[in-house]
This record gives structure tokens, C-alpha cells and sequence, in this order.
């Protein structure tokens, strides 16, 4: 059995496959700028086959969607579409987030007139809200 270490191959052209695109983008793991420079300067990446793009997700763990119908794959745009998905995703548990931080701070204010309509002298203002003791 032989055992390939990416990251102890010094020179990835001795591969004429596309493993040598998977060898390149294992090597980099997690590194998301790295990542991003690689798919932006290899023009290779735009056409992959399949098994090697279904080799670069398993290894790299982006949970790419790699079309079924498809024997080449743009790893490239793959990899932009699952940014994307990332960034939608956050900015949807970002809204969740606001939108409850937004309910316990009114709640907190309620509370707050609440309290303050028990205080002596306390006359309420225009529209409901707090107004000044005279």
C-alpha cells in the first residue's frame, strides 16, 4: 500500500490527472484565502471530473452540490454557490438574532415605564410614552 502525504510532494505536476487538483486543495485544508487564490489564479479547477470533485468534498468537507448529471464539474462556481448558501445562512440566523435581541429590549423597556408609572409624580407623555414629573 502506498501512502500519499500532499503536503511532503514538492512538485504536484508529476501527476497528469486531476488528482493533482485534489492533492493541491488538500494541501491547503482549511485555509479559506488560500482556497479562494487557488480557484481564482488555476484556470484547472473550472473543469474537474466528477470523482475527483467528489474527492476535493469529502476531503475539504465544503458540502459542495455537485450535479448528478454532470462528468465535469466547476469547482470553481461549486465553490462560489456554497459561499453563497454560507452567507444567505448567516445573514438569516444574524436576522433571527437581531430580531430577539430587538423583543428582549423592548421587553426590558416595558418593564422599565412600567415601573416607572409606580413612581410619585410620574405623568405619562404623548402617545404612551414616559413623561416628565412636574
Amino acid at each position: 500500500m502506498n501512502l500519499v502525504v500532499p503536503e511532503e510532494i514538492h512538485d504536484l505536476n508529476v501527476f497528469m490527472t486531476d488528482v493533482k487538483h485534489v492533492l493541491k486543495i488538500v494541501r491547503i485544508g482549511n485555509d479559506k484565502n488560500r482556497l479562494k487564490d487557488l480557484l481564482s489564479n488555476d484556470k484547472a479547477f473550472r473543469n474537474i471530473d466528477r470523482d475527483s470533485a467528489i474527492a476535493i468534498n469529502t476531503f475539504t468537507n465544503l458540502n459542495l452540490t455537485i450535479p448528478e448529471n454532470q462528468e465535469v464539474v466547476d469547482v470553481c462556481k461549486a465553490v462560489e454557490e456554497w459561499r453563497q448558501e454560507e452567507r444567505e445562512e448567516g445573514r438569516v440566523v444574524g436576522r433571527a438574532e437581531g430580531r430577539a435581541e430587538g423583543r428582549a429590549e423592548g421587553r426590558a423597556e416595558g418593564r422599565a415605564v412600567r415601573t416607572c408609572r409606580g413612581t410619585r409624580g410620574w405623568t405619562p407623555g404623548r402617545r404612551g410614552q414616559a413623561g416628565s414629573a412636574y
